[in-house]
């Protein structure tokens, strides 16, 4: 029957190509005829080559989101593109650009696989997320699950640098902050248009933003609770409520324009074809559902630092005093000394604060007698200074040493 169907279609396009150039030779400007002919064609062609262009791409989703202060923090633009695509598998690429609730962009760039089974799907992808204006990097794993009417997913994330200093918290250093969550979003199926959706977020460390750089907390999390309203395809209304400990919360409002490559835009604006969009084949090019906003977390930069003289010199057995000199907004709690060589020569050091005494050992004849000495302290916070260091110099005993 399949064979028929191509012919008649076989059929039919002869007819109408030996029809058009019937017109064209019984016209009586044969040459303009020709020329509109091969226009007609070539559009015709360039159309079909577009549209299969289209058809090898996803989905693209421009999400504009309002803040309680009815600002468009948290806004987006994503992309997911079809790399390989049958009817039991799906290799995608994913492209985004997102703005979080301080205003940061973050660029998101992912590589994922959907297995389809008859009525289920499971899939895997990897992604990099990219902090424009502080240069932080972080990585992410996730899979998830799909079927009619329901969606799970996994994602756990990483900072992949280390600190650097902070352009918007001066005082701070910052990076990426480490986490993981889970979310679940599902519909009604006797109302597709009604959906709601149900995340947990963790995120490990002192002094991390997960509601922003204002609002610092240790290993934070968070339940977020959202109902979206789709009444066509192309179209979704939510409202996302996240709350966390120690009071925090946050509300966003956004419109998002989901738009599907290869499909009909009139086919997209019917409230009729909303179902479809709930169904496993529905949903195969779906953006991954994840945090595209990229937490950080933040480190209070220490004004403590410490210093000593590069060399001291003295004779054996002398006592010499040692200036240290260490300074600290928070004040100091205590004092490292790292002075083993000189212990293990019988040599000691002694005092507090900025006035310290140091015993030479006995000198060694025809040996090494120098002697490194370095010293960190720590401040009240418990932050660490970096080491200082000297040299002690010991001189043989002589009369005229003295």
């Amino acid at each position: 029957m399949d064979r028929k169907r191509t012919a008649s279609r076989g059929e039919q396009t002869t007819t109408t190509a030996a029809s058009r150039l019937a017109n064209v030779l019984t016209s009586n400007d044969a040459t303009q005829s020709a020329e509109d002919l091969a226009r007609g064609a070539a559009a015709s062609k360039g159309n079909e080559a577009v549209q299969e262009w289209l058809n090898q791409f996803g989905s693209a989703r421009v999400q504009l989101a309002l803040d309680d202060e009815l600002a468009l923090n948290g806004s987006q633009v994503d992309a997911l593109f079809a790399i390989e695509d049958t009817p039991t598998a799906l290799t995608f690429s994913q492209l985004g650009l997102h703005s979080d609730t301080d205003g940061e962009l973050t660029l998101n760039l992912g590589l994922g696989k959907r297995h389809f089974l008859e009525n289920q799907m499971f899939g895997y992808n990897l992604f990099l997320d990219r902090d424009i204006q502080g240069q932080h990097s972080r990585g992410g794993l996730g899979t998830e699950y799909m079927r009619d009417n329901l969606r799970l997913s996994m994602n756990t994330y990483l900072s992949l640098d280390g600190w650097m200093n902070s352009k918007k918290q001066t005082g701070y250093n910052e990076k990426a902050a480490s986490g993981f969550d889970v979310r679940a979003e599902a519909y009604i199926p006797t109302l597709p248009q009604l959906g709601g959706k149900l995340a947990y977020e963790q995120y490990f460390g002192d002094d991390v933003g997960l509601f922003g750089k204002d609002k610092l907390q240790t290993n934070p999390h968070a339940i977020t609770v959202g109902v979206n309203y789709t009444p066509i395809p192309l179209v979704t209304f939510g409202v996302d409520h996240k709350q966390g400990t120690q009071g925090m919360q946050d509300t966003h409002f956004d419109i998002a324009f989901n738009y599907s490559f290869g499909t009909p835009l009139l086919k997209q604006i019917q409230s009729s074809n909303v179902a479809e969009k709930r169904s496993l084949a529905g949903s195969r090019y779906d953006m991954v559902d994840r945090n595209n906003e990229m937490v950080l977390q933040y480190q209070e930069q220490s004004s403590l630092s410490v210093s000593l003289p590069p060399v001291l010199q003295g004779n054996s057995g002398q006592i010499l005093s040692l200036q240290v000199k260490a300074t600290s907004k928070n004040g100091v709690s205590y004092y490292e000394w790292d002075d083993s060589l000189l212990t293990a020569a019988n040599g000691k050091i002694i005092g507090n604060g900025d006035s310290w005494q140091i015993t030479l050992p006995a000198y060694v004849p025809g040996g090494d007698n120098r002697y490194p000495l370095s010293l960190v302290v720590y401040d009240k916070a418990g932050n660490k200074s970096r080491s200082a260091q000297t040299q002690i110099l010991v001189t043989e005993y002589r009369a005229d040493n003295v």
